[in-house]
This record gives structure tokens, sequence and C-alpha cells, in this order.
């Protein structure tokens, strides 16, 4: 069975945004080495971000059973609204956050027309936990 081009096209772009939360989260520790609450929140972007990119590849069944609300569009424009505001300390985390802003606004209207979430690249239909 075939994949949609929008299914390619949605999951292309929750890679990309997850590339983009850990290079933000490695911006953060690099530029931040000698404080200790830049560390942890660049550690805690990396995190975020190895999890969107999971969800994206081929999720492990612990992800949906302690982050559900990322089986939603709606859920996953929550969570990146909430990653908005670890990115706004310089120049170019704050074009993060604008751009992670616009995609959570794109989740949010994907969810209002009601387009499915598209299964993972490399896994099988999300699972119900």
């Amino acid at each position: 069975m075939g994949r949609k081009p929008l299914d390619l096209i949605l999951n292309i772009v929750g890679i990309i945004i997850a590339l983009i939360v850990i290079g933000s989260g490695s911006f953060v520790i690099y530029d931040g080495y000698d404080f200790a609450s830049s560390i942890i929140l660049g550690i805690y972007e990396i995190i975020f971000g190895v999890m969107l990119l999971l969800i994206e590849l081929a999720p492990p069944a612990f992800i949906f059973e302690y982050f559900g609300f990322l089986r939603t569009w709606w859920g996953r424009a929550l969570f990146l609204i909430f990653l908005v505001p670890f990115g706004v300390s310089n120049w170019y985390s704050g074009g993060i956050s604008i751009f992670l802003t616009v995609m959570a606004i794109v989740y949010l209207v994907l969810f209002f027309l009601h387009v499915h979430i598209p299964r993972p690249l490399l896994g099988k239909e999300y699972e119900r936990a």
C-alpha cells in the first residue's frame, strides 16, 4: 500500500520541526555553556526534539503511553506552543520560536479540517496505549 503525497509531506515537515528543535537545543548549550540553566534548557530541547523525531519515524510504545496527546494535531500544536518559550533567548532562537508558532497554527488548522495524522515513516499505524 503506497503513501499519500500529503502524508509524506506532513512526515517530512514533522522531521524538519524535530531537527530544528534539536538544533536549537544544541545552540543553547553551545552559547550558554557557562550557565547551568542554559545547559539544562538545551538538554530539555534536545530530548523533546528527539521525541518529535521518533513519532515521525518509528515511535516506541512508551511515548504514546505517557504522551498520548501527540497522536492528535491539537496535541502536537499545544506541544509546539509549549516549546516556544524555550527559544526566545537570542536572535536565531527567536526565529525558531516564530517558526514553531506558525507550525502550531498549521497543526491546529489540520485538526479543524479533520486531516488524519500520517503513519510513521518506518513504523506501522499508531497503536492505542
